[in-house]
Formats: structure tokens, sequence, C-alpha cells
């Protein structure tokens, strides 16, 4: 599967567990050592993940993501970064779906990144609906 085939994902915001905010340190803090990961170039994310319960599994593509290497941020396995654009109702913002290669989330339950707090910058709550646009 190719995640940039122009698909829409739908879900809903859902509460995390608070772990996101150190898993974006933990990359960040890797990606600061090591700033050639191709595509994330000069990207500074905000310190925490959006979690989105999806209407359908998403299982993990295998093309279309930019991995980051776990001995690039010190875990326990790689991560892949897919990009994309979160919409809820007329808010639009650029992210990345974050798939780490080790994890306990469902296929239909994902976590996304931005430069950017997404709760606040698209005003979404828990039980916000939205949908995920990967562009061709």
């Amino acid at each position: 599967m190719n995640a940039t085939n122009g698909q829409v994902l739908n879900g809903v915001v859902v509460d995390g567990m608070g772990i996101g905010a150190k898993k974006v340190a933990l990359l960040m803090a890797g990606l600061v050592k090591c700033p050639a990961v191709a595509g994330l170039e000069g990207i500074v994310f905000f310190p925490g993940t959006l979690n989105v319960q999806l209407e359908h599994d998403w299982p993990t593509p295998e093309t279309g993501g930019v991995r980051v290497g776990k001995e690039v941020y010190g875990g326990d396995g790689d991560v892949l970064l897919f990009p994309c654009v979160l919409e809820v109702g007329n808010k639009k913002a650029e992210c990345f779906i974050v798939r780490p290669e080790k994890t306990s989330h469902p296929d239909g339950l994902v976590e996304v990144v931005a430069a950017l707090g997404l709760r606040e910058y698209l005003q979404a709550t828990t039980g916000s609906t939205l949908s995920i646009h990967f562009s061709l």
C-alpha cells in the first residue's frame, strides 16, 4: 500500500496516554543530532501527538513515508512518518502520521504530529470528527 495515493482517512479525536510528548522529544533530539533525514529537514515538531481513531483500520503502508532509524533517536524501533493534511471543519494543518515500528496501537488508531499544537490550532476536542488527506 502506498500512503501517497490521494487516500482520505476519516476519524475522531481521542484522548492519549501522554506518551506522545516524550516520544516526540526523543525524536526531535535525534533529528537535531542528525538533521539530514530526507524529508524532515528544518521541521521542528510540537511536543505531543494528536490521537485519531479511524473509521477503518489503516495498515502501515510500504511506501510513501519517511523512515527515521532507531539509531537516530535512540528508540527501540524505527519510526515511519507519513506526510498528510489534517482537516477539521474549515481548518487545515500540514502534519505527519507517526507509525512506530513497535507499537501497542491497533491499525485503526493513529498518532499525528505537526509543527504546531493541533488541538489548539484546529480547535479540536475529544470527539471532533476530522479527515486526513494524502497528496498524490
